[in-house]
């Protein structure tokens, strides 16, 4: 018996030699800052989405993408929802410890992206209370968004006011204030 798991475990070892001795070396693809795409330094591709507020929100609209917009936003927060729980509280944490950070010092616009709904009907149905006031809900019905970020639940996007990412993670309040701080 213990010559069986003996053996089975120098197997184990022998299937991980990669894990066990580690090159260094970081084998993702490098990042071109300014490149389109969706990962820090990268620049954000325009889309457009239907609004709950009524009629269609493109992010040019809100930076300067183009060139073209005269007052643009000084960040966007993107945040994917599915509006669980988990998403709830990550909206309740931006509406109590984000946005009283930035208000008034800061123009800021949050952007909300239901990728699971496809209905504004479900949408507009969903933060209802004045509170939620300042956020944009948009309905991403064809995963567009998502997939060009490479969204999902919770996944928050931070872009600056020329449309250039710097933050695309999982929400964690201490990481939006410090970016949004730093831009």
């Amino acid at each position: 018996m213990r010559f069986s798991l003996l053996l089975v475990f120098l197997l184990a070892l022998t299937g991980c030699q990669d894990d066990l001795l580690p090159s260094g070396e970081d084998k993702r693809p490098s990042v071109i800052a300014g490149s389109i795409g969706h990962l820090p330094t990268q620049k954000i591709a325009d889309f457009t989405l239907p609004s709950t507020q009524g009629g269609n929100l493109s992010l040019s609209q809100l930076v300067n993408l183009d060139g073209n917009n005269a007052t643009p936003a000084d960040a966007v927060v993107i945040y994917f929802t599915m509006w669980c729980s988990t998403c709830t509280d990550h909206a309740n944490s931006m509406v109590s410890e984000v946005e009283p950070t930035f208000n008034g010092s800061k123009n800021i616009r949050y952007l909300i992206v239901d990728y699971v709904s496809g209905s504004l009907n479900t949408a507009s149905q969903q933060l209802t209370a004045p509170e939620y006031s300042f956020f944009d809900i948009l309905v991403d019905a064809n995963n567009s968004v998502q997939n060009q970020l490479h969204g999902g639940m919770g996944i928050t996007v931070i872009i600056d006011s020329q449309g250039i990412i710097h933050m695309n993670q999982d929400y964690n309040v201490v990481k939006v204030v410090d970016v949004l701080a730093g831009i």
